[in-house]
């Protein structure tokens, strides 16, 4: 069951730690997110691809799962670039070994010869195992799922539906269109350099938790980075972000990035259900402790559901007024409106799954006012005007 969003905003108070130290932190903040977004046209909103080409969900045709391409994969990330996504999110874990890999939930659910599921975490399997729950055929030279048998894997899940509701029994996790599981290294060979990257790191520690231990957080950015570093070079004009739901893993991200002199190349955005989950971590169950927790943190920005900042829209003001950027996610922004309203509000990324359907809308609607081709991508470098005063509603009325 959902908690309730607390809807108390925190006051921006520059003026309390001196104006040196404000405009350091303000250049510090902008410097941070022009990797973020590049200014390709007239849009202030990029749309990024969920999961590629969107999370897999149950539809109503049992044994049907939407979308076709399986989720955190090669392929499906290739078809949300190709469909107008100018950044694909991702989630990514790290096995046993000590490999980064793409994968979402928190376990692994496969049948066993019986058929019995048998529930594992990432960080039990070894590299060659993971890859085993959806083998390669024999022969087959590319990622491009031509060549993958539908019903090879033993994978299961309890899927959510199209309509939001989690079901209650698990189904096989079978696709039409599938691909191989992938490493992090794999989507940087395989995407083309002008295809923005979201890195979530994915933590699979109970929400019971409050602190994740350090050993944890480092057994993940550890493998993570030294792919990123082996990928990113000097030269490389690829934009990276990175995202994660724990506090603790964005500070120590921050810290290391720091200390490679690499906290401008690589922004970092902190994700926070703001209260829509329950967690024995405050910093993670309010708007307030999200917007003040990521600028403590001196983090570029949030993400959030777009389901609590479409009701509380004054949380766009309150963090671009202290240059954070603002990012969405949630099955809202599959409705083109939803995201247009964001975007109108000053948000400048929403993280959707019908990745066309929304790019399509945004061009259509820019070039309908100002004769744009396409929807661009705002820089955040560059403050957001104010969102018009008649669309938000204050707070707590």
């Amino acid at each position: 069951m959902a908690t309730s969003v607390s809807r108390k905003l925190p006051q921006a108070n520059i003026n309390a730690v001196g104006p040196l130290y404000a405009q350091q932190q303000q250049h510090q903040q902008q410097e941070q997110q022009r990797g973020l977004f590049n200014a390709t046209g007239a849009s202030t909103l990029s749309v990024w691809g969920h999961r590629g080409s969107g999370s897999n969900l149950a539809t109503h045709t049992p044994g049907v799962i939407h979308p076709v391409y399986r989720e955190n994969t090669l392929r499906s990330l290739s078809s949300a670039a190709t469909s107008g996504a100018s950044f694909v999110e991702f989630d990514v874990q790290v096995t046993l070994d000590g490999v980064a890999v793409l994968w979402h939930d928190d376990e692994v659910i496969a049948a066993d010869s019986l058929g019995h599921p048998v529930h594992s975490k990432v960080a039990d399997l070894t590299l060659t195992q993971f890859k085993a729950l959806v083998p390669k055929k024999e022969g087959s030279s590319k990622s491009d799922g031509k060549d993958l048998p539908q019903a090879t894997t033993p994978l299961l899940r309890q899927f959510e539906d199209t309509s939001g509701h989690q079901t209650t029994e698990l189904s096989p996790w079978v696709v039409e269109a599938d691909d191989e599981l992938p490493t992090l290294s794999a989507i940087f060979e395989g995407l083309p350099e002008d295809v923005g990257l979201n890195v979530e790191i994915k933590m699979a520690v109970p929400d019971t938790v409050a602190v994740t231990p350090a050993e944890e957080v480092q057994r993940m950015l550890t493998p993570i980075l030294q792919c990123v570093d082996r990928h990113v070079g000097p030269s490389s004009t690829r934009a990276v972000t990175f995202s994660s739901f724990d506090p603790d893993v964005c500070i120590a991200l921050r810290r290391e990035l720091a200390q490679r002199a690499q906290q401008h190349r690589f922004p970092i955005m902190f994700l926070s259900g703001c209260g829509l989950y329950p967690h024995v971590d405050v910093r993670r169950t309010s708007i307030e402790a999200t917007i003040s927790t990521a600028l403590d943190a001196g983090l570029t920005g949030i993400v959030v559901p777009a389901s609590v900042l479409l009701s509380n829209q004054d949380m766009v003001a309150a963090a671009r007024a202290v240059n954070l950027a603002v990012a969405t996610y949630g099955q809202e922004n599959n409705v083109p409106e939803n995201v247009q309203q964001q975007a109108a509000l000053g948000v400048q990324a929403a993280i959707v799954d019908e990745v066309e359907l929304v790019s399509k809308y945004l061009k259509a609607s820019q070039a309908n006012i100002s004769g744009c081709t396409g929807p661009g991508i705002a820089n955040a470098s560059t403050p957001a005007a104010a969102p018009p005063q008649a669309s938000v509603s204050p707070l707590g009325a």
